[in-house]
This record gives structure tokens, C-alpha cells and sequence, in this order.
């Protein structure tokens, strides 16, 4: 059985806002050292250390919303954006739980007002890993338009225009026509 469009759109905009609630939670905690310390721990979150993740993802909510209206073309391309956004997501959470150290310094040296950091100072959080599957998520529901999104169709008020029938499609172009030849489209 095939998905039906409402369902993949509301699929997708669960995975975005799931992606954008995880990267809104701490990534990195970083033990403060030296002048500060004795200080609390300094967190970092997903959208500090990878302030790509919430850009790509409101691409993927917007790709998303276009599959809602989109004829056969347009959803292969917001198909498409949603794939390739929810792979990024997935590799940059993957990328900053690899290397928190140097995904967590410039927010830490921003609070810190400049202090460096070593890879001792920090512990990572479940969340990149939480983000990273919420991405994944993007990502199926990206594969599952382009799978999906050719049995759906463009609507009944685009389809006979689309097959050559009437429709308001059909309809303009023949006033069009009428004005060209000097007529008004107006009068019967």
C-alpha cells in the first residue's frame, strides 16, 4: 500500500522538529580548568557545535511543505532536498560526536571569554546520536516521496489540464487566445 502524500508530509515535519528539538538540547558538557576552575560545566548545544543543523534542517521542513503541493517534478526535487538534508544532518551529529573538542570550542571560548580547551575537558551527551536518527528519519521519509510520490496525483483540479480535458488551466489559455485574435473573451 502506498503512503499517502498527507502522511509523508506529516512524517517529515515530525522528523524536522525532532531534529530541531535535539539540536536545541547540551551536546558537549566541558569541564572548566585553570582560572575557572570550580566553575560549572559549560554546555554546549547541538546548535553551538554545529550550527548547520538547524539550517539544513528548516530546508528539509521547507522541501517537505513543498511536497504537499508540488506536481510530479517538484516532488522529485523537494524529494530529493529531503534526502540530501537529512544525510547532512546525520553526518555532521556523527562528525561532532567523533570530535567534540574542536565542535565545542568556539561556543566554549565564547563563554569562557577565550579559554582554549583540550579533548580531556569534554563528555558527550547521548543528543548528537538522538539527532543523528531523528536526520536518518529525514532521510526515509525523503527516500519514501521518491518512492511513493508517483502514485500520487496533482490534484483533480490540475489533472485535466495536464491530460488536455478542460480544467481552469485550459480554460485561461483559450481567453488568452481570444485576446490575441482580437476577441473578447468576455462576450458569448
Amino acid at each position: 500500500m502506498t503512503p499517502t502524500r498527507g502522511r509523508v508530509v506529516l512524517a517529515g515535519l515530525a522528523g524536522g522538529l525532532a531534529v530541531l528539538g535535539a539540536a536545541s538540547r547540551p551536546w558537549v558538557d566541558v569541564d572548566l580548568t585553570g582560572e575557572l576552575a570550580g566553575a560549572p560545566a559549560a554546555a554546549v548545544t547541538g546548535s553551538e557545535a554545529a550550527p548547520v543543523v538547524p539550517a539544513v534542517t528548516l530546508v528539509a521542513l521547507a522541501a517537505v511543505a513543498a511536497l504537499s503541493i508540488a506536481g510530479r517534478v517538484g516532488r522529485v526535487l523537494a524529494a530529493a532536498v529531503v534526502v540530501l538534508a537529512g544525510v547532512a544532518v546525520v553526518g555532521v551529529s556523527l562528525v561532532v560526536r567523533a570530535e567534540p573538542a574542536s565542535a565545542a570550542s568556539a561556543a566554549v571560548a565564547e563563554q569562557t571569554a577565550g579559554q582554549a580547551l583540550d579533548a580531556g575537558q569534554v563528555a558527550v551527551t547521548a543528543w548528537p546520536l538522538v539527532t543523528a536518527a531523528a536526520g536518518g528519519w529525514v532521510a526515509a521519509v525523503g527516500v519514501l516521496a521518491l518512492a511513493a510520490g508517483r502514485a500520487w496525483s496533482t490534484g483533480r483540479r490540475f489533472d485535466g489540464a495536464a491530460r488536455g480535458g478542460g480544467g481552469p488551466t485550459r480554460e485561461a489559455a483559450s481567453d488568452w487566445d481570444a485576446l490575441s485574435r482580437g476577441e473578447d473573451p468576455t462576450r458569448d
